[in-house]
């Protein structure tokens, strides 16, 4: 398989490693649904190299230094989401709710302190993940007469000059949006129409979503007894606590708003306006120290207008010629969140495994997450 990137110079000349790498499987993201599959890939002693396009790994999970999250947020108790806080010794803390009847994680949702991404850079800390790789091509080939098994070949490049960098492996996942990758990475051979047509029309799972993270020099609205939980006008329908509950100190607040456009450029005054009516504006103005912003409809790696939301199909989640397989989150039947995606992203490891079986032996002692 040959995947290409992005030119990132067109004035740049093309240059190619001389030496070959061999590992056992790509994997073209770096997201939870990646991230997730090599753990349990690493487990059973395959050779996994992750290739992610953004220079930061977690995908649509993205944390403040505060610890709010503008991605992914919550957890409701999954048995997969409890096996990655465990994998991570994470620490779960309730979310907020006190004087609302409802909030809009529904009732019982717990936050991870520190937030999400933390998880997701645990899981890439034992795990030979690259970053600033887009893929352009997955090309598998028939193996070289004069070589022994069945590796595929898959050629990267990087940067803002090219170089190739060649990749000889027996299977590659495809951790990112159908929408996305259907029409950036070329694949060979091809998908069919069908199921290029399906994967186009499959919708991003929350990437119409704008998430504002407002940070305040103190929780003033709690003297109120509120919870921070409130619905208000504007691009930004609701808002809630994303903070440690005991903090008494520098709190955020984070709001939402739904396929909407939204003034990037006076955040500040996108704040005060929104939450200016229900806890004042004078109060809001004098404990705002700063605001944050998220656009995923803005986000080229996240975000094409799609339609469709039946995921879970089998055109999503099906492999490909035997040795191209498919995760995230809008490849799981139990789609959505972080739960679809680390199901995915457990599914396509245990395709890959039934695939490439036997496990390879154990090739050294490997590092433990748990």
């Amino acid at each position: 398989m040959a995947c290409v990137l992005e030119e990132q110079d067109e004035f740049a000349t093309p240059t190619k490693t001389d030496e070959t790498e061999r590992v056992d499987v790509v994997i073209v993201g770096a997201g939870l649904s990646g991230l997730w599959c090599a753990t349990q890939l690493h487990k059973h002693n395959y050779d996994v190299v992750l290739l992610e396009a953004r220079d930061r790994v977690g995908g649509r999970v993205l944390t403040t230094a505060e610890g709010a999250d503008l991605g992914g947020s919550w957890a409701w108790g999954e048995d997969k989401v409890k096996a990655l806080g465990a994998a991570t010794r994470a620490e779960s803390v309730p979310q907020r709710s006190e004087a609302q009847d409802e909030i809009p994680c529904g009732p019982g949702a717990t936050r991870w302190r520190g937030g999400y991404a933390p998880l997701a850079s645990k899981l890439a800390s034992n795990l030979d993940v690259r970053l600033d790789r887009k893929v352009a091509t997955i090309r598998r080939e028939a193996p070289d007469a004069t070589d022994e098994g069945d590796d595929d070949e898959v050629v990267v490049t990087r940067g803002f000059y090219r170089i190739d960098e060649t990749i000889q492996c027996r299977a590659v996942v495809v951790a990112a949006p159908p929408c996305v990758f259907v029409d950036d990475v070329v694949i060979e051979p091809p998908l069919s129409e069908e199921r290029k047509t399906k994967m186009r029309a499959t919708a991003t799972w929350c990437g119409d979503w704008v998430k504002v993270a407002a940070t305040f020099s103190e929780p003033f609205w709690r003297k109120a007894n509120a919870s921070g939980v409130v619905c208000t006008k504007g691009p930004l329908q609701v808002w809630w606590e994303a903070c440690s509950p005991e903090t008494d100190g520098a709190t955020v607040l984070v709001g939402l708003g739904v396929g909407v456009d939204i003034d990037q450029k006076n955040l500040r005054r996108v704040v005060v306006d929104a939450l200016g009516p229900p806890f004042g504006a004078k109060a809001v103005e004098a404990h705002l120290i700063s605001v944050e912003c998220k656009a995923w409809m803005t986000d080229d790696l996240t975000y094409r207008a799609g339609t469709e939301r039946d995921y879970g199909h089998e055109l999503l989640q099906a492999p490909h010629d035997g040795r191209i397989f498919f995760a995230g989150t809008e490849t799981a039947p139990a789609h959505g969140h972080v739960y679809g995606a680390l199901f995915a992203g457990e599914r396509a490891a245990l395709q890959v495994r039934v695939a490439l079986q036997p496990c390879p032996p154990p090739g050294g002692e490997r590092e433990s997450l748990g």
